[in-house]
């Protein structure tokens, strides 16, 4: 499938979305309008949830998971550290955002209708993009991110003399 036709471009578009208006975590609504256990709907109304910090939260969202269709994972590739804060950007096959979160916890269920969709997951800069095709079957998805594992290694350098 090429859902995109130029990649790029779309990288852009996909970075400007998701760091130019604030976006609040997935479950900030959760805390002041409805019991933590229950879904939460964008403006746009594709239900979905946040969390999986913690055993607890994460029975939790597995009990929950048969009511969503997408369920995915975020974590670091080199090691399996479940990552939080991500941000999700997902578009509709018209390149239109239909949602537009920044993840409470490792895991963001959601149920959208059946179709094409483009997801894009940041996390510390680095982006992931993924073309979903979602149809009756759930889709299981775990988004890795290879973190920088050299930036605490830099060697800096001194000068040889003072030339202030």
């Amino acid at each position: 499938m090429r859902f995109l036709d130029n990649s790029r471009s779309w990288i852009q578009v996909m970075i400007l979305a998701a760091f130019t208006a604030s976006v609040s975590p997935a479950g900030a609504q959760a805390a002041t309008s409805a019991p933590k256990a229950a879904p939460q709907q964008n403006a746009a109304g594709i239900p979905y949830l946040s969390g999986g910090i913690g055993a607890d939260d994460v029975a939790r969202m597995r009990s929950l998971a048969p009511q969503f269709n997408v369920h995915l994972r975020f974590q670091d590739r080199s090691d399996g550290a479940s990552l939080a804060d991500v941000k999700v950007l997902l578009l509709n096959a018209r390149h239109e955002r239909i949602l537009r979160v920044v993840s409470e916890g490792p895991l963001l269920y959601m149920r959208l209708p059946p179709g094409q969709y483009y997801l894009a997951a940041v996390y510390q800069g680095i982006i992931q993009e993924v073309a979903l095709i979602v149809g009756r079957k759930p889709i299981d998805l775990t988004i890795s991110f290879t973190m920088n594992s050299e930036e605490g290694t830099w060697q800096y350098c001194k000068r040889w003399g003072s030339h202030n």
